[in-house]
């Protein structure tokens, strides 16, 4: 955004290396005014570090930008202490001064991971659970299906009456082409209303099956997870990233991929009956969560991707997108 905004061509003018340190007005139309073009470059000057490298993909600082600070917001950046030889976080923004060590913030956000890991016991078990909850958030049921099925059989059956009576000379054409139109786009609604509920239902158990074969050793795939497939898979399962708490020394989020917080929480389901102890709400958003949590908010069940390049389960999604 920044090359195109300073971009003197996208302000209307040409520069050429047979001419250099002059612009000539190009008979193009310029998509950037001129005030607009001149603010970012004096901006852009005074930017203490224009012009110096950056590598942007540092293997061993994964957490960047999608960690930031709790207080401030101020996203995380990283870089390499030379004398302690040791990568260190710290917030970007000026006037923020949270420093911490990459090995520790990785070892807090490990131990996040680790609570949607589940014994293998309980696979198949949850994998019913799962299906039973989440369809029924997400799947029209069976009398809602007929009710559109029996709509649009009579939408169909009024389309023909209506064709009949134009032929027959009862309507004119401007009532028939009003009439059919919307009969027509009612019908086709339904219709895919109809499709996408049977997509979603397939969608669905691909996503719990592969969402339960990523959580069941999550920690570890992210460990050995290269620097793309780590931004990959944080993302997957926190949409809108997570908080560096410094005051309390924790890590939280607001928002946790639906399959992930229900895995998490019929887990606990299971481990609690084993206990004979059902008593305790575990769900995400109970008052009691885990520490370093806040109450999540589901990510949308069936906008479901699922995302790394070198796990069997996870294809090539981009950030982002959600189980």
């Amino acid at each position: 955004m920044t090359w195109i905004l300073s971009n003197p061509f996208y302000c209307g003018y040409i520069t050429s290396s047979m001419i250099p340190g002059e612009m000539i007005k190009g008979h193009h139309p310029a998509i950037i005014d001129v005030e607009t073009f001149l603010l970012v470059n004096e901006i852009k000057q005074q930017n203490a570090i224009t012009g110096i490298p950056k590598n942007l993909e540092h293997e061993e600082l994964p957490l960047k930008v999608f960690m930031r600070d709790a207080a401030s917001k101020s996203p995380f950046t990283g870089y390499f202490n030379k004398p302690k030889k040791l990568y260190y976080y710290k917030t970007r923004d000026k006037g923020t001064k949270v420093n911490i060590s990459a090995r520790k913030l990785h070892q807090q956000y490990l131990e996040v991971l680790g609570k949607f890991e589940y014994n293998k016991k309980y696979k198949f078990k949850l994998e019913e659970l799962l299906k039973e909850k989440l369809q029924a958030q997400v799947i029209t049921n069976p009398a809602d299906e007929q009710q559109s099925k029996k709509r649009i059989s009579e939408l169909k059956n009024q389309l023909d009456q209506i064709e009949e009576r134009f032929v027959l000379g009862e309507i004119t054409k401007e009532q028939y082409n009003k009439f059919s139109q919307k009969y027509s786009e009612n019908i086709k609604e339904l219709q895919q209303e109809l499709s996408q509920n049977k997509n979603l239902s397939s969608n669905l158990e691909k996503a719990i099956e592969k969402g339960l074969s990523i959580a069941e050793n999550i920690s570890q795939l992210w460990v050995s997870a290269k620097y793309f497939e780590k931004q990959k898979l944080q993302y997957l399962v926190f949409p809108e990233g997570m908080q560096y708490d410094k005051k309390n020394n924790t890590v939280r989020t607001r928002r946790v991929s639906t399959i992930f917080s229900e895995i998490a929480a019929q887990t606990r389901v299971l481990e609690d009956e084993k206990k004979d102890n059902l008593e305790e709400d575990c769900l995400f958003g109970s008052k009691v969560g885990w520490t370093g949590f806040e109450p999540a908010t589901p990510c949308t069940p069936y906008k479901c991707a699922t995302g790394l390049r070198h796990h069997p389960n996870i294809s090539n999604s981009p950030k982002g997108l959600q189980i």
